[in-house]
C-alpha cells in the first residue's frame, strides 16, 4: 500500500472483536503524540497520521449461518439474510437477536431520539467536517497563477493531418502550472513517493 510522509497505513485484520483493538489502540497512541507535538509547536517536519484500514469478514455481527447456509464472510452477506422475515417465525426471532445485539435501547431514548450521551459526541464547530477550514475550499483557496492553455494548443489544419499524444501536451502545461507557483499546487504522484515515517501493523 503507497504511503507518504503525511500519512502511513495501519491494517487491522479482524476474524473476531478481540482482534482489533491493540492495533487500534496503537494507531490512536501514535494519532494523540503527533498532535501534542504539532499543537506544542516541537514537531519540526512532518509527522505522519495513522490510516487506520479495518478488514473484517464479509457481514461481520450478522447471523453466521441461516437455514443451514454460512451468510458471514461469504457472498449471502451482501443480500438479505433473513429475506423470509414476514413469513418465518424462526427469521423473525434471528432478526430480532441481531438488531437488539446492536442495543439500540442504550442509542436511543423512547421517542426514538438519540440519547444526550451519543449527541454529545458529535463535532461543533470547525471539528464539522462541511466547516473544517482545510476541507472547506472556500475558506483556504488562492487563486493559481496557471498558464493560458491557448498557448499549448495543438494546430490543425485538417483532420487526421498531424500526430499528437494527449498526455505529453498536458504534461507541457502541468509542467508551466507547476513552475508558476512553488509550493502551491500539489504533486500527488510525488508526494506517494515520499517515505514514511511511520510503521504498519497488522
Amino acid at each position: 500500500m503507497a504511503t507518504n510522509r503525511t500519512w502511513y497505513p495501519v491494517m487491522i485484520l479482524a476474524q473476531c472483536i478481540r482482534q482489533w483493538p491493540a492495533p487500534l489502540i496503537t494507531a490512536w497512541i501514535a494519532s494523540g503524540r503527533s498532535s501534542r507535538l504539532r499543537g506544542s509547536g516541537e514537531l519540526r517536519s512532518y509527522a505522519a497520521w495513522p490510516m487506520i484500514v479495518l478488514r473484517t469478514p464479509k457481514g461481520w455481527t450478522c447471523p453466521p449461518v441461516v437455514d443451514g447456509q454460512q451468510v458471514e464472510g461469504t457472498f449471502r452477506a451482501h443480500q438479505v439474510p433473513l429475506s423470509a422475515a414476514r413469513e418465518d417465525s424462526d427469521h423473525r426471532v434471528a432478526l430480532e437477536r441481531w438488531l437488539r445485539s446492536y442495543r439500540p435501547d442504550e442509542l436511543f431514548d423512547e421517542t426514538g431520539a438519540p440519547t444526550p450521551e451519543l449527541l454529545a459526541q458529535n463535532p461543533s464547530g470547525a471539528r464539522r467536517m462541511s466547516a473544517n477550514p482545510v476541507a472547506n475550499g472556500g475558506l483556504l483557496l488562492r487563486d493559481l497563477n496557471l498558464p493560458d492553455w491557448r498557448d499549448f494548443a495543438v494546430p490543425v489544419e485538417h483532420p487526421g493531418a498531424t500526430r499528437h499524444e494527449a498526455t505529453r501536451v498536458l504534461g507541457r502545461w502541468l509542467a508551466e502550472a507547476y513552475a508558476g507557483q512553488p509550493g502551491q499546487l500539489s504533486d500527488l504522484s510525488r508526494r506517494m513517493n515520499w517515505p514514511a515515517t511511520g510503521c504498519k501493523t497488522s
